[in-house]
């Protein structure tokens, strides 16, 4: 999973998931169509005085077809980069409209893969962790 920055659109970020998805013959996949559902969230890595919010940061979703083989695979979505600040961090604005810091916490991301032939969940991965600073204090 990569996070990156959103030409011409400062507080916009593209989270990108990859994986290769590989089907041996004579998996019962093959020729199938697989619905994907790929879930990104915050991830506790108890560094934090709080904990991450447990609403997903954002959910995607794709039919694909499991052909024998490796084949790359890949879904994005544009989030807002405040959505990415899943351990919220403390500021207060001060008169002149600044953001003043009172405590910033990484955020801990992770994206949930999970391909289904129909209601039956046929593979699941989760990626590496992703560790950065989105919110109104962050860096990226």
């Amino acid at each position: 999973m990569s996070i990156e920055e959103v030409e011409n659109h400062p507080g916009r970020r593209n989270v990108r998931v990859t994986y290769e998805l590989v089907v041996r013959d004579p998996d019962p996949s093959a020729g199938q169509e697989l619905r994907q559902r790929i879930v990104v969230h915050g991830v506790d890595e108890h560094d934090a005085a709080i904990p991450p919010r447990g609403e997903p940061v954002a959910v995607m979703e794709a039919t694909i077809r499991a052909v024998s083989g490796t084949h790359p695979q890949m879904a994005e979505a544009i989030v807002n980069e405040v959505d990415l600040d899943v351990e919220e961090d403390l500021w207060r604005n001060t008169p002149s409209g600044d953001a003043e810091p009172i405590a910033e916490w990484l955020d801990h991301l992770v994206a949930e893969i999970s391909l289904a032939e129909g209601q039956t969940v046929v593979a699941t991965a989760t990626t590496p962790v992703v560790t950065g600073s989105w919110g109104p204090l962050g860096s990226d």
